[in-house]
């Protein structure tokens, strides 16, 4: 089947961005794949290009505010035009059987209205508990055809849509096996966009309850993003004293390497629609705990593979990282089963289920 892909952009070191490039990789191997990217530009993408791919870009820039929203005015209402018809214009020389809305929040509303794009399928990555939809946002989704979530309970709460289908994001298994746990660093890794809805505030609050038990322990937060969050999380920092323990540093493409030589991974996110990064944690053997925000922690975690602390409850979150430093022996058994579940969305799993949607579709 030819199938074509709408993003955003692809230059990012988001999650997002990884999990499509790996998916469609895969995909590309038994289907005609196009990715067409809408604010790209030149810039390189993050995670590579595949051969087998063909890359196409709008070349649109809109104007944004600083958290990267779409600003209504009139330059983007013109460039909006202009966003429209290259996009018709690209489709049509596609042709493609099944054209999936991906990321690009301001191609959602256009797609549907689009001549020659086969059938049309809406991937939902963001939480509907953090953007809930209005009116006109869920006539627009209604237009398409099938629309895939993360996870039950974030269609669950899309009732006012049909053709729901499940499919969880995969990530790579690292099949170099576990390094045992006496060999790792005495380490807490968070990562993600330096954003407020990731909750890293949350995380230095619950690490300073406890890091003077702890000397020979250090947090590192890992990601890109807003400046003025990062600046509030270094003010943060000094504010605690805790310069030499807690540690912020850019995004890397090589979290993996570093989540296998570290013990603990900490979520503290306000959202998250599902939560990839715990699953790569997972697939390196780490011990997860996860604030239990809606809705993808609770979708993944169960009390054999990690640790949900009650949302926002900061002590109990301390408690629990302090809990697990003392006693890691008696918890090794969730390491090994956090791995064995994470198999479970291995690339190669996860490929099947969308290869089995597409022929459901033909």
């Amino acid at each position: 089947m030819k199938l074509c892909f709408i993003l955003n952009h692809l230059y990012k070191p988001g999650g997002i961005e990884r999990v499509i490039s790996n998916r469609l990789s895969e995909l590309s191997k038994e289907h005609d794949v196009y990715v067409l990217t809408t604010e790209n530009g030149h810039l390189p993408f993050y995670f590579g290009k595949n051969d087998k791919i063909k890359y196409v870009d709008i070349n649109i820039k809109f104007k944004r505010k600083n958290n990267g929203e779409f600003k209504l005015n009139f330059y983007n209402i013109f460039l909006s035009i202009v966003f429209f018809i290259k996009l018709q214009i690209q489709i049509l020389k596609i042709n493609p059987d099944v054209t999936i809305n991906v990321i690009g929040v301001h191609s959602l509303y256009f797609v549907p209205f689009l001549l020659g794009k086969g059938k049309t399928v809406l991937e939902h990555h963001a939480s509907i508990y953090q953007y809930p939809p209005n009116g006109i946002r869920k006539g627009i989704m209604k237009k398409f055809m099938y629309h895939v979530f993360l996870t039950r309970e974030e269609a669950g709460l899309a009732d006012f849509l049909k053709n729901k289908i499940i499919i969880p994001n995969p990530i790579k298994i690292d099949h170099r096996g576990l390094i045992p746990f006496p060999l790792r660093k005495n380490k807490i890794l968070a990562a993600g966009r330096i954003v407020e809805i990731k909750g890293f505030n949350r995380l230095i609050l619950a690490w300073s309850l406890i890091q003077e038990k702890h000397p020979n322990w250090v947090l590192e937060i890992y990601g890109d993003g807003e400046k003025n969050v990062l600046d509030d999380l270094e003010a943060l920092r000094r504010q605690l004293n805790l310069l030499d323990t807690v540690f912020i540093k850019p995004a890397t493409s090589y979290i993996i390497e570093l989540m296998r030589e570290s013990k603990i991974y900490a979520m503290t996110s306000y959202y998250e629609s599902f939560g990839m990064v715990l699953l790569e944690a997972m697939s390196a053997g780490m011990l997860v705990v996860s604030f239990d925000c809606p809705t993808g922690p609770r979708n993944i975690i169960d009390d054999q593979i990690g640790f949900l602390v009650e949302n926002n409850n900061i002590k109990l979150f301390s408690e629990k990282i302090s809990e697990i430093i003392l006693n890691e022996d008696k918890f090794l058994a969730k390491s090994e089963n956090a791995y064995k579940k994470s198999l479970e969305y291995s690339v190669n799993s996860i490929n099947e289920k969308w290869n089995n949607f597409f022929l459901s579709i033909k």
